[in-house]
């Protein structure tokens, strides 16, 4: 029988049995391994790693189980606690209480690692490979009943599968594929367990309604193993219904809001609307109430489309019967620019305006081409339409926008704003022209100059550059171009032993936009991926994106870059099926500019105007961000 104490601690222990430890059932699961809280301390906890003892970790397999518990606890439905499913490489290893009887924090970290080595899960996936025939894989999870009343019975499905998602099977064309269920009992200590009301939890029995679920399966010595092959499985309860999968611990969640307005954007009295999680690419299939306090269900903004942004709003519309109805005069209502490898034209139409129509969207004109755009974002109290790719040498050109909405079979259009990079720009300097703005007005200065030098180096439109108007004073303000510009490229920044695919070059192409040009060798690109990473920022690109000059190198372009980060270093790896198969090459936009300004041959040519033009802004959009 447990000590009085042992049944009062949610996640302390002073056990030092592994076979007795309370929460021996998790042992070995993801990184539960019990180890002192401190060097010498008689306290024990089941993870080195979790926010209850630094808080520079997150919750513990144990803190989470028992905080699942108490939530359980205060609201109604809950069912089924699952912990994030994990499958490793069975090799015996950790598998038994024997093998966690050393408590040093030494032992945890060498435990964890053992783990790292063995993941197949998660972000370990990649690690399964065709080298697998014959060893044990191991799905393991941790379940607690939260009834007090009925017995829950939960079923592993585990199976190895190619990356066009069939099935692999053995020579004789037999599924790798296996499946076991196991009994969860009834949470029989649930009255105990800090009873609703109770100001603190004075004790219970940890593993009342626990299981350990744990599935092993030998992969066959003749299983037919392809590259990019992973191991895939579901938890799925009595009824089929799917707890968990091998996409559950990667999945990214964000937060939907619900909040309902009549047609003209004001909000429905005593409606609170509220706010909850979803997956990454669900779609909300919500049915809206057809009536509200009387008033008359109209329309839905947000519904039945993936989510695929942050801070997604869903809209209930509703006639106000009390107000004649009225279509609000369409309008745009204001215009920005964003500062992109090529620069985004954004124009703020009011949501007000649009609450009475079925449909609508936004044309766009600029020299002589016309664009439709029927995607935009949300932002406040306006949706926001953009114009992306305006090239640096097109900063004199109008973008012409026009808004269009449909009611019933009838189509309004707004009036027509026009604006250029060339008359934002020039608009600010004359608001902004005091030395509280002075990174702004050097800013706006040399983005004029770069379009300049770009209008320069394309040959457009040169009898009238964008910066010829500004003033002996304006041009005081933008940067001297003093700097001398530093080249940090290095073609093996780090190594691997035995590359197989190697970096050649890389720079910039510069006829539209900053985009950046990468060369490298390999036998072929096959299940390669190249990876650019800065920041905490990453791109991967495929062979599909890849450009092959037909001698065994090949180019791969980015464009992805924002003006602020061009002395920003770019790392760039080669990767197969996952792991790295090139030392990775350190780049920066300033470092083509750093070889042009140090070359002779590029001394005054257009080129060398450009890049240090470039730069110049740049720097200023950094220091402006600042």
């Amino acid at each position: 029988m447990l000590e009085d104490k042992e049944l009062k601690s949610l996640n302390l222990s002073s056990v030092e049995d592994p076979a007795k430890i309370k929460w021996t059932q998790l042992l070995g699961f993801r990184n539960t391994y019990t180890c002192r809280n401190a060097y010498g301390s008689k306290m024990l906890v089941s993870s080195y790693e979790c926010i209850m003892r630094d808080t520079n970790y997150q919750f513990c397999e144990v803190c989470r189980l028992q905080g699942y518990k108490r939530m359980s606890q205060l609201v109604k439905d809950a069912e089924l606690y699952v912990a994030t499913p994990e499958v490793k490489e069975y090799t015996g290893a950790y598998s038994s209480p024997s093998d966690f009887t050393d408590l040093e924090t030494s032992s945890y970290y060498t435990y964890t690692s053992n783990r790292s080595g063995r993941l197949l899960s998660g972000n370990g996936k990649s690690r399964f490979n065709t080298d697998m025939n014959g060893k044990k894989i191991e799905l393991r999870t941790v379940v607690q009943n939260v009834s007090d009343k009925q017995a829950r019975q939960i079923r592993f499905k585990m199976w190895i599968r190619h990356s066009d998602g069939s099935v692999a099977t053995d020579s004789s064309g037999n599924p790798l594929q296996t499946t076991q269920t196991f009994d969860i009992p009834v949470w029989n200590d649930k009255a105990n367990f800090w009873p609703i009301g109770a100001l603190d939890h004075i004790k219970s029995d940890f593993n009342s309604g626990l299981k350990s679920c744990s599935l092993i399966y030998q992969i066959p010595s003749d299983a037919q193993l392809l590259n990019g092959d992973t191991v895939a499985f579901q938890v799925l309860d009595e009824n089929g219904n799917i707890l968990a999968d091998d996409n559950t611990e990667t999945q990214r969640y964000t937060t939907v809001s619900i909040q309902y307005k009549f047609e003209d954007g004001t909000e429905i009295p005593n409606t609170a609307g509220g706010t909850f999680t979803v997956p990454y690419g669900t779609k909300l299939g919500l049915t809206p109430a057809k009536s509200l306090y009387g008033y008359e269900f109209v329309k839905a903004d947000g519904l039945n489309e993936p989510i695929v942004s942050d801070g997604t709003v869903v809209t209930y519309y509703y006639k106000n019967k009390a107000a004649p109805e009225e279509k609000p005069a369409l309008a745009i209502d204001k215009a920005s620019i964003s500062l992109e490898s090529s620069i985004t034209m954004n124009f703020k139409v009011p949501k007000s305006s649009l609450s009475s129509y079925d449909d609508f969207y936004m044309t766009f004109k600029c020299n002589g081409k016309e664009e439709k755009a029927t995607q935009y974002k949300q932002n406040g109290d306006y949706y926001v339409f953009s114009y992306k790719g305006i090239n640096p040498q097109l900063m004199n050109d109008e973008v012409t926008a026009v808004l269009h909405a449909k009611k019933g079979n009838e189509e309004y259009t707004s009036p027509e704003k026009a604006l250029s990079v060339k008359e934002y720009a020039y608009t600010l300097l004359d608001r902004y022209s005091s030395d509280e703005y002075s990174k702004l007005r050097t800013l706006l200065v040399d983005l004029l100059n770069y379009g300049a030098m770009a209008q320069k180096y394309v040959g457009y439109k040169t009898d009238n550059l964008v910066n010829s108007e500004l003033t002996a004073v304006q041009k005081s303000w933008g940067s001297n171009g003093a700097e001398k510009f530093k080249n940090i490229s290095d073609l093996n920044y780090k190594t691997i032993s035995s590359p197989t695919a190697q970096w050649n070059t890389c720079g910039l192409v510069l006829n539209n936009s900053i985009m950046l040009r990468a060369k490298f060798s390999a036998k072929d690109v096959e299940n390669k991926t190249v990876e650019i990473a800065f920041r905490n920022t990453k791109f991967t690109y495929d062979k599909n994106d890849f450009v092959n000059n037909g001698d065994g190198t090949y180019y791969v372009y980015c464009n992805e870059l924002f003006a602020h980060e061009l002395s920003d270093k770019l790392l760039l790896t080669v990767y197969e099926n996952g792991v790295p198969c090139s030392n990775t090459m350190l780049f920066s936009v300033e470092s083509y500019a750093s070889v042009i300004q140090q070359s002779s041959a590029y001394k005054g040519t257009a080129l060398d105007d450009l890049t240090q033009a470039m730069m110049r802004y740049g720097k200023s959009a950094a220091a402006y961000r600042t």
